[in-house]
């Protein structure tokens, strides 16, 4: 199981930016939806973009989705995933007691490609919001994720959790979903070039 990370991989200009629009959005109840968590719809400790056509993404975020496109050698059959907002792109906040349930990201992609998710958190919470992935074997992976750090890895494959957030603090991250060749990730055929 492949898990690439870069640190600072964005300015704290841009962190601070998507930040405000993440507040914005929530304060205003637009944009972001209650997302599903243990089997019940309206889970209230975690929203998202996911399931909506009516985002309005800033353009910090669409120049960041082609930041990360520019940063990595993929393959001619990798594309955006087919998404209901078209752009590829989920934002995710979680609420203080919220978590994220065991799961597999579904795979919204064509002629059977998995879903590299390359993930930045853009508010981490004082305590909690660990990423668990569970690779092949069994064996559990957590990832203590600094704002601004990009983490990339198959999530439709593996079985991944977030703990939960405590504090104060939201945890909010932003998505970017790409459809490639499962063995392209895993082989590192699909390289970070910078």
């Amino acid at each position: 199981m492949r898990i690439e990370r870069y640190k600072d991989f964005i300015s704290e200009k841009d962190r601070v930016e998507l930040v405000n629009w993440f507040d914005y959005s929530i304060d205003n109840q637009i944009n972001f939806y209650a997302g599903l968590s243990r089997v019940e719809w309206g889970y209230q400790k975690r929203c998202t973009t996911r399931n909506t056509d009516k985002v309005e993404y800033p353009e910090v975020a669409l120049r960041l989705f082609d930041k990360v496109i520019n940063s990595f050698e993929f393959q001619d059959n990798c594309h955006k995933e087919l998404l209901a907002n078209k752009e590829g792109i989920i934002c995710v906040a979680t609420f203080p007691t919220g978590d994220t349930y065991h799961h597999k990201d579904p795979a919204n992609c064509k002629d059977g490609l998995s879903v590299i998710r390359f993930n930045i958190v853009l508010q981490k919470p004082e305590d909690g919001g660990i990423i668990s992935i569970t690779d092949e074997n069994g064996k559990e992976v957590k990832l203590d994720v600094d704002e601004r750090e990009l983490y990339c890895c198959n999530l439709s494959d593996y079985w991944h959790s977030v703990s939960e957030v405590k504090g104060s603090k939201s945890r909010y991250i932003i998505l970017f979903s790409m459809c490639c060749d499962k063995d392209d990730w895993e082989t590192g055929k699909i390289k970070f070039k910078g």
